[in-house]
């Protein structure tokens, strides 16, 4: 099915003294806020593989996730909001300021995305556990005959937690089961899968 649309983005800082210890769970999270009216999502993961050829044939192969970047854009991103994520300085009354000792905290970051097909709709949440931003790149430009429209974009390193789950999807029937699960990931309280056998096996030893 073809993706439709995509809305509800969120974020959230890790929580206080929050430790990416736990190989059975998820980092703990702070409260959730919206990034603003989602606009545009890409991610770009980098892999590390190899493989080894043995009787003129390819017998090991391994393929892992290294890390990536997700750029995320909105129709506004209020400059507290992005200070935030960004480790910068800000106040209302006096803006933000970029220093080269600024200190990013890792945050999650979902969205929903809407997809048909044959007559049918469903919803699916995208969620990413780990994501450490910094400043995009911007460019600037008078109004001419035509009026261009430019968004609010971060860029984010991405990585993968201690439980090795670094992207997380899933499909929903409504709208509102997919912001559910999407809130149950940022609470902790979301079914992840592989985690829920981690858990058990941790639990038996």
């Amino acid at each position: 099915m073809a993706i439709y649309g995509a809305r509800n983005s969120m974020w959230a800082p890790w929580a206080d003294n929050a430790q990416d210890t736990d190989p059975t769970k998820l980092p703990a999270y702070g409260a959730a806020k919206t990034f603003g009216e989602l606009n545009k999502v890409t991610d770009s993961p980098n892999f590390n593989e190899g493989s080894m050829p043995g009787d003129d044939q390819i017998v090991l192969y391994e393929k892992h996730f290294k890390d990536g970047t997700v750029d995320a854009e909105s129709v506004f991103l209020p400059l507290t909001d992005a200070a935030k994520m960004l480790g910068a300085s800000v106040d209302e009354a006096n803006g933000m300021s970029h220093g080269d000792d600024d200190d990013p905290p890792y945050i999650g970051y979902g969205f929903i995305t809407h997809h048909v097909g044959k007559g049918k709709h469903f919803f699916q949440t995208v969620f990413y556990p780990k994501l450490k931003a910094s400043p995009s790149a911007e460019d600037f430009e008078t109004r001419g005959d035509n009026i261009n429209f430019k968004t609010d974009k971060l860029s984010f390193r991405w990585e993968s937690p201690v439980c090795r789950k670094y992207k997380i999807k899933k499909d929903c029937a409504t709208e509102s089961e997919a912001k559910a699960y999407l809130a149950e990931l940022f609470a902790g309280t979301a079914k992840v899968p592989g985690l829920d056998a981690a858990q058990a096996q941790q639990a038996q030893q």
